[in-house]
């Protein structure tokens, strides 16, 4: 590991972000927001981060030295992508190259491959170390914290309400935690999400748009969607249901909705036989689950990992692990009055509960790691508990709460 490309890195990304958080923040809350995000990193890589690992001719990935914190998958995705780019490709020349594509593609089995692309498009940029895709996700964390905040702006919570939102989401323990010492897909499958949400409000709150507009948030909504089949299939197909339901919500007069759920069962059925996003989902994903495992899951899936009993590699996650205990309360009550109160909110709640039962009912998916790419929605609901509780300690009734556009469309 280079020290100075660590520090130069670093400094380069705070920089960035500084610059993006600048427009939502003060100058001192913007500095010292993206110095925090940046500092834990660079001194997790300075004096506990220890790795060494090489790819041996036969492709097998070989660790002589784990670090401290480490899942594996961090690992592979760091040391192969690092071999291909010792192999001579890079992040543009491989997308034409039929041989380095079935490099990238050789230890994945499955659909993830972009998340090794991004590993070689950060170590092409800031050279062949761990640190390199970790920082490059812990700016991403931003550009998904910007995509909220202007998330919150469009639904008509005030200003001052979104941005400080974008402090606590920044700063949050779970964000803090995952970012700063591991080499994951959840930052990235989490902003491909955000950015499909932020797009689609962006089209269906306004009644006139000029085609160059639908256009281009079409484009983002589709690419996000394709890129997602790359890293997290499954989220695709849960956010097409949670775009499906709400539409229907929206726009569809209720006794309408019955005679669209004869006719559209046979369209699903088809769609899952026909169409192979839908299709992988059902055969990888909704043919596995269980729904007796649904109670329990539901525990796992809310309350792990249990602050007394984190396994030795997740010990990064012991105090985000005790916030997440302390903070169960205020989340449960934040989901409750948002989704009550704020009907715009009710798409994000959707999505996070479709996510959270599938979680649930699979015995695969039901830890934090799996629950970390719906920080935001989690988040949210903290912060505006703390909101609520903030106004009625000040005496004031300006909570930020959303204002008429949705009763006005």
């Amino acid at each position: 590991m280079s020290l100075a490309s660590l520090f130069l890195t670093a400094v380069f990304l705070a920089t960035v972000s500084f610059l993006f958080l600048r427009v939502y923040l003060p100058r001192w809350l913007a500095i010292t927001v993206a110095a925090i995000k940046f500092t834990l990193p660079v001194l997790y890589f300075t004096f506990v981060f220890d790795l060494e690992g090489s790819v041996s001719a036969g492709g097998q990935v070989i660790v002589a030295k784990a670090p401290a914190f480490t899942i594996k998958d961090d690992v592979t995705y760091y040391l192969w992508s690092r071999h291909v780019l010792e192999s001579g490709y890079d992040p543009l020349t491989i997308l034409f190259s039929q041989d380095g594509m079935s490099m990238l593609w050789e230890p994945v089995g499955g659909t993830h491959v972009f998340y090794y692309w991004w590993n070689l498009l950060a170590q092409y940029l800031f050279g062949p170390y761990y640190h390199s895709p970790v920082l490059l996700n812990v700016f991403l964390t931003v550009i998904v914290g910007v995509y909220v905040t202007k998330l919150l702006y469009s639904l008509g919570f005030s200003e001052s309400y979104s941005n400080w939102f974008l402090v606590f989401f920044l700063l949050h323990w779970d964000i803090l935690a995952w970012t700063s010492v591991l080499n994951l897909k959840g930052t990235i499958a989490m902003c491909l999400a955000v950015a499909y949400i932020y797009h689609f409000f962006r089209l269906d709150q306004r009644s006139t748009f000029s085609w160059r507009a639908v256009v281009f948030h079409l484009s983002i909504m589709t690419g996000s969607l394709i890129l997602l089949w790359w890293v997290r299939f499954y989220i695709i197909a849960v956010l097409l249901a949670t775009t499906s339901l709400w539409l229907l919500y929206r726009w569809v007069p209720r006794y309408v909705i019955p005679i669209l759920g004869l006719v559209g069962t046979p369209v699903a059925i088809l769609a899952v036989q026909s169409v192979p996003v839908f299709t992988r989902f059902w055969e990888t994903a909704v043919s596995r689950l269980d729904p007796v495992s649904l109670p329990f899951g539901l525990l796992k899936v809310s309350l792990s990992p249990r602050p007394w009993g984190v396994e030795p590699n997740y010990l990064f996650l012991e105090f985000a692990a005790v916030f997440h205990w302390v903070a169960f309360a205020a989340f449960c009550y934040g989901f409750a009055r948002l989704a009550l109160e704020h009907k715009p909110t009710r798409y994000l709640f959707v999505f996070f509960g479709l996510l959270v039962v599938t979680f649930a009912m699979s015995t695969r998916f039901q830890g934090a790691r799996q629950r970390y790419q719906l920080v935001f929605i989690i988040a949210l609901c903290q912060y505006h508990t703390l909101r609520l509780l903030i106004a009625h300690a000040t005496t004031t009734t300006e909570a930020g709460y959303p204002g008429q556009w949705w009763q006005n469309t």
